[in-house]
């Protein structure tokens, strides 16, 4: 079965979860039906919110099966940015300087890339 993609928070509370309850997949529900959360179960709180009955398969499924990590924004420009690296043609070069001169204006600093 494929694994589903949640973003990073969702994913290391759901892999923490595993390491830490006897029945996770307990806690999941617990953590979403109930009013008081903190920390970690908030991520997972918090997914849940929009989308309720779809999503907690997608934590059921991730609890079973695993799951990817989304990639955030700022991992698509790095690893955009870190995949053109090293290429000196002068197209190539406009281009990492146009990532970097966005990020600068619009005063955002992304590891590895302009920070």
């Amino acid at each position: 079965m494929e694994k589903v993609k949640l973003p990073r928070e969702v994913a290391e509370a759901i892999e923490s979860l595993k390491q830490s309850c006897a029945y996770p997949i307990r806690a999941v529900m617990d953590i979403i039906y109930s009013q008081d959360y903190a920390g970690e179960q908030f991520a997972i709180k918090n997914y849940c919110e929009s989308d309720r009955s779809r999503r907690i398969g997608y934590i059921v499924s991730a609890l079973v099966n695993g799951c990817e990590v989304e990639e955030t924004p700022e991992d698509k420009v790095r690893n955009k940015y870190i995949s053109r690296h090293g290429d000196y043609s002068s197209s190539n070069i406009g281009y990492l300087q146009g990532i970097i001169f966005t990020l600068n204006t619009l005063n955002i600093e992304i590891e590895g890339v302009n920070a």
